[in-house]
């Protein structure tokens, strides 16, 4: 469990990762048991939630264990006392076939190295009913505790697709829009009116924005304007707007040249 919680590649070795919050450990019990692989618990989280724990299950059990509180502490990473720690199972989704549908609205991060804005982005993501996300080398990885903190558990629900170079998208007919903090030459987001049926988001880099190979491949940049007391927005703000936005356009009939 230590081990899941420090590192990736042991995560990717047992193809499992960490939760630690009680509100998402309730709520796989209640709909997603099958997901869960082992549950430690503290006595007081059994005493508390035994109608769930101990009530008939459909699927498979999982293994169930429990131990004093300032043992869970330790296995933590966070400063907050948990009650609880499961070990969740990796959920597996066909690589490309998302890129293979006719109608798809998706998102790729370009090297976004801060986990809290990666599970913030693959929680609105999830929230504005995107089809799935994909993510470049160089990206946090999205099995870590906090990033499944912050994605508030989407990470099991929508499609999210880890070390993807870009080059491995570019044979489906996507048309790309690239999210820029350099006005010039970009258009407004505001001015975007319609979307072709495959669109897909890019998003780069919290420092250094997206590459010069990804603007480059874009079909369309654009921006969000701002005060010009304010140079930029923080890369999870801009793109749940972004996501928004595109999210409610109608589609359009043709694809933008590059």
């Amino acid at each position: 469990m230590r081990a899941l919680v420090r590192d990736k590649f042991s995560r990717d070795q047992e193809r499992c990762f960490i939760v630690n919050t009680t509100k998402l450990i309730l709520e796989l019990l209640r709909r997603k048991q099958d997901q869960i692989d082992s549950l430690l618990v503290t006595p007081d989280f059994l005493t508390k939630h035994q109608d769930i724990l101990l009530a008939p299950r459909i699927v498979q059990p999982f293994r169930l264990y429990h131990c004093p509180q300032a043992t869970l502490d330790r296995l933590s990473d966070t400063s907050t006392a948990q009650e609880a720690l499961a070990i969740v199972k990796q959920p597996t989704w066909p690589r490309l076939d998302s890129a293979k549908r006719p109608s798809l609205l998706t998102v790729y991060l370009d090297s976004v190295q801060d986990p809290t804005n990666v599970g913030t982005l693959i929680r609105s993501a999830a929230g504005f009913g995107l089809d799935a996300v994909w993510l470049s080398p160089g990206c946090a990885d999205v099995f870590s505790p906090k990033v499944v903190r912050a994605s508030a558990g989407t990470i099991l629900t929508i499609p999210t697709f880890r070390d993807v170079d870009f080059s491995a998208l570019a044979p489906f007919p996507l048309s790309c829009f690239a999210a820029d903090s350099n006005p010039q030459g970009a258009t407004p987001l505001s001015a975007i009116t319609r979307r072709p049926a495959k669109t897909m988001l890019m998003f780069g880099n919290e420092s250094q924005g997206l590459s010069d190979r990804l603007l480059l491949a874009a079909n369309v940049r654009f921006y969000i304007p701002l005060q010009e007391a304010v140079e930029s927005l923080n890369v999870a703000s801009a793109a749940a707007i972004s996501l928004h936005h595109f999210s409610t356009l109608p589609l359009a009939d043709v694809l933008p040249g590059r």
